[in-house]
């Protein structure tokens, strides 16, 4: 099952996903699966759990994600629209089916009415509830909220999916978070992740090597895009960004999250370099939808 991480500064938010399926035994299906959306390069949205969200098992739940969130603006409904969409796609599966489990990790800052720039993050969830991790699906989601509305310094660290020791429970407290206390080097942050992710996948058969950074500082440059370099596996902190860290190290290949917007959603996105300079690339995509745009 894939581990999804979420680490939340009062400066930026990061979302490192794995990206490996699993059969029913353990073995591995798939080690390149996309579990992560970007959501207007506001929200960063991951999941862990069933990969495919149809009895026939054609529909990828990352695609099902883009989709209910492309005409969405309000986070809120869209939170709910997730829930409810959820529920019901898991009640048409056959009951004869021994996991049905499901979670999704939304995250992001958004502007109270105050004026105050504060960070969210929801999880919906079958089997997942604050604390609690029932080991089978349940019939219904939970939606769990975690922001303090009334404070814009708050720091913590969620995470879904596959389960941490204790040992690796005492790296969040004692390594990631008294970096992000004290630096504010993100790549740093996002190796100590990365590097917390293969420590659990070691002893874990089901949680991928290679991984998936959404990165969202609290003060873009320029809303409603997320960016990558396709030469680095490097993250700036003044726009939203991606990276993509394979286990074997640096690849020329960069691949994507998923992309929700206005109506407009975008899939598969795989960039490469094909030259010696930065700017000689290749870029392809999956149109899942385009927006109508305007009635003339």
């Amino acid at each position: 099952m894939t581990l999804i991480q979420t680490l939340v500064t009062p400066r930026h938010i990061l979302q490192v996903s794995d990206r490996r399926l699993t059969r029913g035994d353990g073995t591995v299906f798939d080690d390149s699966h996309n579990k992560a959306v970007s959501w207007c390069g506001e929200m960063a949205v991951g999941f862990t759990g069933l990969a495919f969200i149809d009895r026939a098992q054609r529909k990828p739940v990352s695609e099902w994600i883009a989709e209910t969130l492309c005409d969405v603006e309000d986070v809120e409904q869209g939170v709910e629209k997730l829930r409810k969409g959820a529920e019901d796609a898991i009640a048409r599966l056959p009951a004869s089916w021994p996991d049905k489990r499901l979670t999704i990790v939304m995250t992001g800052f958004f502007d109270n009415p105050a004026g105050l720039r504060l960070s969210v993050t929801y999880k919906i969830s079958n089997f997942e509830q604050h604390d609690k991790v029932w080991p089978r699906h349940q019939s219904s989601f939970f939606r769990t909220i975690y922001h303090d509305p009334t404070s814009a310094d708050i720091m913590y660290y969620v995470t879904a999916g596959a389960s941490l020791n204790t040992w690796q429970q005492r790296v969040i407290n004692r390594r990631i978070f008294r970096v992000a206390k004290r630096s504010h080097d993100v790549n740093r942050l996002v190796r100590l992740m990365v590097a917390l992710q293969r420590h659990v996948s070691s002893g874990n058969g089901t949680v991928g090597m290679d991984s998936m950074v959404m990165s969202l500082p609290k003060e873009p440059v320029s809303r409603g895009m997320i960016l990558s370099q396709i030469d680095s596996v490097e993250l700036t902190t003044n726009t939203a960004m991606f990276s993509y860290i394979a286990d074997g190290g640096f690849v020329p290949e960069r691949y994507g999250p998923h992309w929700v917007c206005g109506g407009t959603a975008f899939t598969d996105m795989i960039a490469t370099q094909i030259g010696p300079n930065p700017g000689d690339q290749s870029i392809s995509v999956k149109i899942l939808r385009i927006s109508p745009g305007p009635e003339l």
